[in-house]
């Protein structure tokens, strides 16, 4: 299978799709001869490809973009669980901040769903900081 092809001339079969993305994620996890920043950017392009991005980001030790992609997919379980595994970076912290970040922007807006979206950002800064104290 020529991944390079079926990305550039887009997969229409969802299997092979399904195949395309395991064997991807398969070889940027484990090989470390490539140009993660590079390759990310060609990654960047397919819309598609959030988690595989994801994975670069983090080989690219560029967490903060990580970060902020989870948070933009609203992955916030995946988000808490990607940051308490690199606790040595002070990533549950960030997340943190990004999530008060996030609820400051959106309470200072009108409108009922801006209020209600602050509160959930609200609720998962509060939830993260319960069960970061509960594991320490």
């Amino acid at each position: 299978m020529n991944i390079h092809n079926d990305l550039n001339y887009g997969v229409r079969d969802k299997d092979k799709l399904k195949q395309v993305r395991k064997e991807l994620y398969k070889y940027l996890e484990s090989k470390s001869q490539y140009n993660a920043s590079e390759l990310s950017r060609a990654v960047q392009e397919h819309s598609w490809m959030d988690d595989e991005t994801i994975l670069l980001l983090v080989k690219e030790k560029n967490f903060d973009k990580a970060i902020l992609k989870y948070i933009s997919q609203r992955k916030f379980t995946e988000a808490e669980k990607f940051c308490s595994t690199h606790r040595s970076e002070g990533l549950l912290t960030k997340l943190l901040e990004k999530y008060f970040l996030k609820y400051t922007e959106l309470r200072d807006q009108t409108g009922y769903e801006s209020i209600q979206e602050a509160e959930m950002y609200r609720g998962l800064a509060i939830r993260l900081m319960q069960s970061s104290a509960a594991q320490d």
